[in-house]
């Protein structure tokens, strides 16, 4: 049966309702304001796992206690045939959804820790790769380990899929290394306008 790996960041959404987005120097009451578990890594591992899939996840998690064991504790009852979350000396990400009538979404991390992930931390969840396996990996690590984890992913026989997102301008030259990269309409034009 191939595996599901997912190598990316957890953390935490704060999200805010909005008439719209405020303008420069502006502020705006937001309401509905919510807290849970999020992060692209976090988010694709959690579907791969209840869609039936055996899923080994890797984040990292941050120095902070409090939100560090609230993310482990749900991570915990999500099924996760392998969960690999290193600690890190830096707080536990999270994000700032705004969020306007429509639906449609804008989000702003600080990304911190997931940045910080390096290749060894990342390595263990790589072990025994096989053919037909599937590696996931978002935008959110630095592109040295996102890179170094696609070519280990790729010369041990597994299929890489990338989310570019969030988009970082010099990401190009990983998409050569990926069997799929998934992108919204604003990484793909992005990415279009540089390829």
């Amino acid at each position: 049966m191939s595996r599901v790996v997912v190598i990316g960041n957890a953390g935490l959404d704060l999200q805010l309702a909005v008439p719209r987005l405020p303008l420069p120097g502006e502020t705006l009451i937001g309401r509905a304001a919510g807290r849970a578990p999020g992060g692209k890594g976090l988010n694709q591992a959690v579907v791969a796992a209840r869609c039936g899939g055996e899923v080994r996840f890797c984040a990292p998690l941050g120095n902070d206690d409090a939100d560090a064991a609230l993310l482990l504790g749900y991570l915990e009852r999500e099924g996760f045939a392998e969960l690999h979350l290193p600690r890190l000396p830096y707080p536990t990400d999270f994000s700032l959804l705004m969020v306007l009538p429509s639906g449609e979404n804008s989000i702003v991390s600080p990304s911190a820790c997931s940045l910080a992930l390096s290749f060894p931390d990342a390595e263990p969840t790589l072990s025994d790769l096989r053919e037909g396996d599937v590696v996931l990996l978002q935008g959110n690590l630095a592109l040295a380990t996102t890179g170094a984890i696609l070519a280990a992913a790729r010369s041990r026989g597994a299929s890489t899929v990338f989310n570019p997102a969030p988009f970082w301008p010099v990401v190009e030259p990983l998409v050569g290394h990926c069997n799929l990269v998934i992108a919204n309409r604003v990484e793909a034009a992005a990415l279009g306008s540089s390829l």
